[in-house]
């Protein structure tokens, strides 16, 4: 496999912390996702019994659109509000596209899809983070992991983000005359690795982009899309992987600005 073009991206510092702190964030998720479903899925529980309107399904075929959600029925009215009660973030964004309101009374999944915090680190249209903020990111992520060290998959978890934290992550290429260069194969197995992790990140990243699809899009949204799109395309082995991805990001800008 060739990786010039991912030496190339990870010679930019603020990329590759922005790299490691996204992918750490995913192993972290992985980790708790077991016990937050426990956790949900008694709070979800709990809010039926003690409301019973919640107890019915949606009567009214109430869609959220994007950031945007204007239920037609009682039950989904009062699911609104009982969620609007437990967020933390309350007075600002909340992505209700994200979602099936009409799953709520059954499932505990669709409400902490709509409870949960934005990943503002995918959300940000910036895809770079300066050494001091990834070592206070480091601590902030020690100080969770310790909290939920009894948990076994946070501890698998634990194991990894220390390592993805303490690598340089350099892709050493050979002095070969070839345009695209040649791994060193004691590095390449790495670099696999890390290719590996790139592509689940960045398509984290599009997840989240995707989540405003049905939004009306301001012109910051619509250039943090072009960003990205021209970030995907100015590498020709990211281009090749996203380009089915590319063209709809293209399509998204296009029908916005019309």
């Amino acid at each position: 496999m060739v990786f010039s073009e991912l030496a190339s991206r990870l010679n930019d510092v603020g990329y590759k912390n922005w790299m490691k702190a996204g992918y750490c964030l995913l192993k972290l998720r992985n980790g708790l996702k077991e016990l937050v479903s426990v956790e949900m899925s008694v709070f979800h529980q709990n809010l039926i019994k003690q409301n019973t309107v919640l107890r019915a399904g949606c009567i009214g075929g109430c869609k959220p659109r994007g950031k945007q959600f204007h239920p037609n029925c009682s039950v989904c009215r009062e699911w609104r509000n009982e969620i609007l009660s437990h967020h933390t973030n309350r007075n600002g964004e909340i992505n209700w596209g994200n979602c099936r309101p009409w799953l709520w009374s059954s499932e505990h999944w669709e409400v902490a899809k709509v409870i949960k915090s934005r990943n503002e680190l995918m959300h940000s249209s910036e895809m770079s983070v300066s050494s001091a903020w990834i070592d206070e990111y480091a601590l902030k992520i020690h100080d969770l992991l310790n909290e939920f060290r009894c948990v076994p998959e946070v501890k698998e978890a634990a194991i990894e983000i220390k390592k993805i934290l303490s690598s340089d992550w350099a892709v050493v290429l050979s002095g070969r005359d070839d345009v695209d260069g040649i791994p060193n194969m004691s590095n390449e197995d790495e670099a696999v690795q890390i290719s590996t992790m790139e592509i689940e990140l960045l398509k984290e990243k599009l997840q989240e982009i995707l989540l405003d699809e049905q939004d009306v899009l301001s012109e910051e949204d619509i250039s943090r899309i072009g960003k990205f799109r021209c970030f995907l395309e100015g590498s020709k082995d990211l281009g090749s992987h996203f380009h089915a991805a590319i063209q709809r990001l293209l399509n998204l800008e296009q029908k916005k600005r019309t």
